[in-house]
């Protein structure tokens, strides 16, 4: 009870400033506590947008990886919020103050007021994406693959699932970048992340450029066979395709490295995967 009483204490301060004020787990996505005092005990933090999984672009997970303050827009088919994300520490426990603020009449988007739902998700959206996907392949990029990780290894941990991730990268990439230019090494990466891309099952996987020719593509409750079959199903497409920059033709393969957890009780972390499977 006294924790709850100095969490209310932090969020007495902004309550006039606010509409909702509230201390999250960003990593479970769990509501610990709002400005009313009310703790959830089900539900997630993600459901006042209305969503039915996690946001893409999740500042609170961000703020508490970087121990910082971030910024976003978001929507819930009602009304347009500012978020803030800011991380605080009580005694040892870190946790993360989000502040909301209604927006929808400051004129953040042209003409709102005759916009679809759908127009408006799409605007917010599109916002949101220029922060985690990868500029050149628009995948999700490195900063997306640090907030998201470590949540699918927990939620998979969690639920005793099995886990795998993917690493790849394009061989001998140096030599396409010497001897066909820049820009066709540009457009190989673009190709590349296609075929990553349209090779993961919809909805359950996800791809991500890891830097320069190296990506992670993250495979939920799959083993170690899933695994394999997926990498060899990639590593023959790339290898069967033909890729080309202004009329020239370049083939390409690739390597890959296989990490799985299994559904044990191990305290698994993302970087150490990432090293496993590298």
């Amino acid at each position: 009870m006294d924790n709850v009483n100095v969490l209310l204490e932090h969020l007495s301060v902004f309550k006039n400033l606010y509409e909702m004020v509230r201390i999250v787990d960003p990593i479970n996505k769990r509501v610990i506590i709002d400005n009313k005092g009310y703790i959830p005990t089900v539900g997630n933090c993600f459901d006042l947008w209305k969503s039915k999984s996690y946001c893409s672009n999740c500042i609170s997970m961000r703020a508490y990886n970087e121990e910082n303050t971030f910024v976003k827009i978001e929507y819930n088919k009602e009304k347009i919020y500012m978020v803030i994300a800011s991380p605080f520490n009580i005694g040892t426990n870190k946790y993360i103050l989000e502040l909301l603020k209604d927006i929808t009449d400051c004129s953040i988007i042209e003409n709102y007021v005759n916009k679809t739902v759908d127009e408006v998700q799409k605007i917010i959206e599109e916002m949101n994406n220029k922060i985690i996907k990868d500029e050149l392949t628009g995948i999700y990029n490195k900063r997306y693959i640090n907030e998201r990780l470590p949540i699918d290894i927990i939620k998979n941990s969690n639920e005793k699932n099995s886990f795998s991730i993917l690493m790849t990268d394009i061989d001998h990439f140096k030599f396409v970048n010497d001897n066909y230019g820049h820009l066709a090494g540009d457009k190989i990466l673009v190709d590349f992340a296609y075929i990553l891309s349209k090779s993961i099952r919809e909805g359950i996987d996800w791809v991500a450029r890891y830097g320069g020719e190296e990506f992670i593509i993250v495979l939920n409750y799959a083993d170690n066979s899933i695994a394999y079959e997926i990498a060899e199903k990639i590593r023959r497409s790339i290898e069967n395709n033909i890729f080309t920059y202004e009329g020239q033709e370049i083939k390409i393969t690739a390597s890959f490295g296989i990490c799985t957890m299994p559904n044990d009780d191990m305290d698994w972390k993302a970087n150490d995967m990432i090293l496993l499977a590298d």
